[in-house]
């Protein structure tokens, strides 16, 4: 069973991701800060992180950057999903060098589905 890590702020948004998921047989967790985040990293040890940019305190970006330095998670897949277009431009080639796949909400949970699948074909 592969392992889904959520990284969002939004309670709503990660429920109803995390119903999605579970309901296809993933083992899902869901963090609501960056910081909880960097510890489930290590404790959970997932397969592919679906992560929301605009986070309190530490940003998505910032987790992503930290999270790449983690031995165990330098080469997880990550899917950014989220609804910030101009941070997303502004900040697009860091992406590409943190090896994130970028998605737009809303998503639909067909879509979701297809996003987990692709992640998870990724060589880790």
């Amino acid at each position: 069973m592969s392992r889904i890590l959520i990284v969002e702020d939004d309670r709503g948004v990660g429920d109803l991701f995390s119903r999605a998921l579970s309901s296809r047989g993933y083992d899902v967790l869901v963090a609501t800060t960056a910081e909880t985040a960097l510890n489930e990293v290590d404790q959970f040890q997932p397969d592919a992180i679906l992560l929301d940019l605009r986070m309190p305190a530490l940003s998505g970006l910032e987790f992503l950057r930290r999270m790449r330095t983690l031995e165990r998670a330098s080469l997880t897949p990550v899917a950014v999903i989220t609804g910030d277009i101009v941070f997303v431009h502004a900040n697009r080639q860091q992406l590409r060098e943190l090896n994130a796949d970028v998605y737009y909400k809303p998503v639909r949970l067909k879509d979701l589905l297809g996003i987990t699948r692709s992640l998870l074909q990724k060589p880790s």
